[in-house]
């Protein structure tokens, strides 16, 4: 059986939080987040853009056959190239106080994520579906960590006001 902790209970262990860590150090868990999303999502955008390019001039990677010649390969290079462009921004701004890029960052995981749910058929149709689960799994992953980490520095400003 689980007891209930009365009011002033919770307030103590509240206040020993407080005290125990300061503002600096609570808001540092969600930088350190914003800096680690900004560094991976940075990397694999620049490896897939690679893999568009090479696909499309030289025949070669994962998406070789289908992207060789193929005047669609800009929209995926556009795509990755953008993550990459996104992932510059964050590392950019990790340090900046608030939530404001933390909730950027779920918005670009989800519409990331959600894209790649939404074109499904194309990680089927190039037998790539390994790496599709991965790809969107790690923007389920980024996105659910950003929305944690976007709504503890928003309570948390709150509070402060």
């Amino acid at each position: 059986m689980v007891n209930e902790l009365s009011e002033e209970a919770m307030n103590a262990v509240w206040t020993t939080y407080i005290e125990a860590y300061p503002v600096p150090a609570r808001r540092h868990w969600a930088q350190v987040l914003l800096l680690g999303n900004g560094l991976v999502l940075g990397a694999t955008g620049l490896v897939q853009a690679g893999f568009d390019l090479a696909g499309y001039f030289f025949n070669l990677g994962p998406l070789a056959a289908a992207l060789h010649g193929n005047p669609d390969a800009l929209a995926y290079f556009e795509a990755h190239a953008l993550a990459v462009l996104a992932a510059v921004l964050l590392i950019a701004n990790h340090r900046t106080a608030g939530a404001g890029w933390n909730w950027a960052a779920a918005a670009i995981h989800l519409l990331l994520g959600g894209a790649n749910l939404l074109f499904w058929p194309t990680f089927v149709a190039y037998d790539l579906v390994p790496m599709g689960i991965v790809a969107t799994s790690g923007h389920a992953l980024f996105l659910g960590l950003e929305l944690v980490a976007a709504g503890a520095r928003s309570a948390l400003d709150k509070r402060r006001r």
